[in-house]
């Protein structure tokens, strides 16, 4: 296993400082930071018209990562075929060597992200160093094993998205069958029929809010009954 610091087995590009006046509903897309997310999607990019160097044009598979404001640190891979530019305060990072997988890349990248965001400065509007990122270093074995490493990675990925949508189903489903069941509690028509009242009509609050400041605060209390 052979050790490189990230920028000697990737490029390591920044974005380009696009004029916001020639944005424009056609033309090529331009992913900004608010568009890294964990798949790009560019429904809801800006385009601009006219030609811009190459230099700032996205490869497919490049992992994004975004270098400043509230979502510094946050990361996305582009897997469009559509050609798009590359905003500024985003960087993007692709293999330059045959024998690194660019898979491996971005699972090494997503596995460090925590460590990232702490390495960012500023206060309010924190920042992150493309060239403290291109001095990241990394291990990487052979190309066989980073592939095999890759594939049980996305694996298990894959899986932990599936159990997720699973989730957000059953949240769905059990607040849907709440409303048939009870009627939406936010309504506030009510039918002649409806029997809902307010929590406070059936419960007793205990203590009060101005007992409690008349009481130790080590004492064990209940607030419904």
């Amino acid at each position: 296993m052979r050790e490189y610091l990230l920028k000697d087995v990737a490029f390591i590009k920044n974005g380009y400082a696009f004029d916001s006046k020639k944005y424009s509903n056609k033309g090529v897309p331009i992913i900004r930071i608010a568009d890294v997310k964990e798949k790009i999607d560019l429904k809801n990019c800006v385009c601009i018209n006219g030609k811009v160097d190459n230099e700032f044009l996205v490869k497919k598979g490049s992992l994004l990562i975004a270098l400043s404001g509230a979502t510094t640190g946050k990361m996305g891979v582009y897997f469009e075929d559509k050609i798009a530019y590359l905003n500024q305060r985003i960087c993007s990072v692709y293999t330059k060597k045959e024998d690194v997988h660019q898979e491996y890349l971005v699972y090494f990248l997503k596995s460090i992200q925590k460590k990232i965001i702490k390495n960012s400065y500023g206060g309010a509007q924190p920042n992150i160093s493309s060239r403290w990122i291109e001095n990241i270093k990394i291990k990487v074995p052979d190309i066989r094993v980073q592939k095999k490493i890759s594939k049980r990675l996305e694996l298990l990925e894959n899986n932990i998205n599936y159990r997720k949508k699973q989730l957000n189903y059953l949240k769905e489903l059990s607040k849907s069958l709440f409303t048939s069941m009870f009627g939406n509690p936010f309504y506030s028509n009510k039918s002649k029929e409806d029997n809902r009242t307010f929590l406070k009509n059936i419960t007793i609050i205990n203590p009060t809010k101005k007992e409690i400041e008349q009481i130790e605060s080590n004492l064990e209390i209940s607030f419904v009954t």
